[in-house]
């Protein structure tokens, strides 16, 4: 009996950590988008704003993160 209880939780913690991988590699997806979204827009802000246009907005993220989303 012990062999068969053993056996049950033995596969009890695969099929959890089965279903719990995909949603780490999930997790990891959503990151990476937003870390190479996050890396476009600061090209592109680099390329069309002037320095001391940058270093305002940069003054502003500071100060009011939500602001310079928007203004983003």
């Amino acid at each position: 009996m012990d062999d068969i209880e053993a056996i049950r939780k033995k596969k009890l913690r695969e099929l959890q950590q089965q279903q719990q991988q995909p949603m780490f590699a999930q997790d990891e997806f959503e990151e990476a988008q937003q870390k190479e979204y996050e890396e476009q827009k600061k090209v592109i802000l680099r390329a069309i704003l002037m320095d001391d246009a940058r270093e305002r907005l940069g003054r502003i993220k500071a100060a009011r993160p939500e602001m310079a989303e928007n203004l983003e």
